[in-house]
């Protein structure tokens, strides 16, 4: 076991370059904390790298800056969530989305692109952006009305996304969709 306190550790993810394992850490008494070991570390050798407040998945830029789901209110009655970035050169939170109902965002190997589920009306879409601010978004997949997608994830070459996707009479189904082509 790598970490043994905490009311939760979830959402692991190595660096890019392999050297680190990042992951979520909510020990229920203060702030969301992204933390990082060195692969083969232990429990010691954890360290924090950012706080934030109502954090959801995130994946992790080459630089190691954490593109995450944070929930947002808009006129008190509308919930929805958003992408952010968090830069680890400055320490200041940017925001990569608005408006969009974007969650569950993982970041291409390359750190070019950014790959997320966005909400619709009674559906979800598999949509991909730049991995800059306001970039426009391509949706990749659309299922029929009532689908969801969820948790994509990038193939190591950059190539194809995984993903989960509830259809329609109530199957969880996993599939692929090809970037370039589009083909499921």
């Amino acid at each position: 076991a790598l970490s043994t306190s905490a009311e939760a550790n979830l959402l692991p993810h190595y660096s890019a370059d392999s050297s680190e394992l990042y992951w979520l850490q909510y020990d229920g008494y203060s702030l969301p904390r992204v933390r990082a070991m060195p692969v083969g570390g232990d429990a010691t050798s954890a360290r924090d790298v950012v706080e934030i407040d109502a954090m959801g998945p995130f994946g992790l830029l080459p630089g190691r800056s954490p593109v995450y789901e944070q929930g947002r209110q808009y006129r008190q009655v509308y919930s929805y969530a958003d992408l952010f970035r968090w830069d680890t050169r400055t320490g200041q939170t940017v925001r990569l989305t608005t408006g969009r109902r974007a969650r569950d965002p993982a970041v291409s190997p390359d750190g070019r692109w950014i790959v997320y589920s966005q909400n619709e009306r009674s559906e979800s879409v598999l949509a991909v952006m730049a991995a800059v601010p306001d970039a426009a978004a391509t949706v990749l997949w659309r299922g029929k009305r009532y689908d969801q997608v969820h948790q994509p994830a990038w193939s190591p070459d950059g190539t194809r996304i995984a993903f989960s996707a509830w259809r329609n009479g109530g199957w969880r189904d996993i599939l692929i969709v090809d970037v370039a082509t589009g083909n499921v």
